[in-house]
């Protein structure tokens, strides 16, 4: 592990989507591997729209059919072609400023509809606290996912670890399972071990190829 990386401003804009939706990071790329892998025939599962989300569409099961939910245009039209998922799309007020995320009013009484099996789910921060985020809006529509998921997984690069973003938006006794990396900070991954919250490093796993 390496010591925490200095503090981020607790309010930053989107990625641009070229940066986003870019080619990522081998550890970003092992724990979407790792996240993906726990879809199981017949879930209904959430992916939203951040880039360590979208890292795990290259590694969606295509041997068996499940039900996935996002607030993400950009996932939507990507998966709505895939003929083993059964997609839905969130709608609410499109954002010019949010690579195609939906998280409005609208958006949040929406997802209060479904019921999921797993969600998962990231933020611009993660803690022994929780997750935390830039926007009220992120917040409460994040809070509402984990809400209607039966199990949340929290998608952690190193990078995010440590980090506490303007507002909090999802307690660590909500989040089932983090998967970070052998990079995250030794003294805030103690704290959160300190809770009842799973913690996986996805680098340290054997492959499976």
């Amino acid at each position: 592990a390496i010591a925490i990386k200095p503090l981020q401003k607790v309010r930053t804009l989107p990625s641009s989507e070229g940066k986003r939706y870019g080619e990522p990071e081998p550890h970003q790329d092992a724990i979407s591997k790792l996240a993906a892998s726990y879809i199981q025939e017949h879930d209904t599962v959430f992916i939203g729209g951040a880039g360590i989300q979208y890292g795990m569409l290259r590694h969606l099961p295509k041997d068996f059919s499940f039900t996935l939910v996002t607030n993400s245009m950009k996932i939507a039209e990507i998966v709505r072609k895939q003929e083993n998922i059964t997609s839905y799309l969130i709608g609410g007020k499109l954002r010019a400023e949010s690579a195609g995320s939906i998280i409005d009013t609208l958006a949040v009484e929406m997802m209060s509809k479904f019921s999921l099996d797993i969600g998962f789910i990231t933020g611009g921060g993660i803690t022994a606290t929780g997750i935390s985020t830039a926007t009220p809006e992120g917040a409460a529509f994040a809070r509402k996912v984990a809400e209607v998921s039966r199990k949340n997984i929290c998608l952690a690069p190193h990078e995010k670890i440590g980090q506490q973003m303007f507002i909090s938006s999802i307690p660590i006794i909500n989040i089932d399972t983090i998967i970070t990396d052998e990079a995250a900070s030794e003294k805030v991954i103690h704290e959160i071990e300190k809770t009842k919250t799973e913690i996986i490093f996805a680098d340290a796993l054997p492959s499976k190829e």
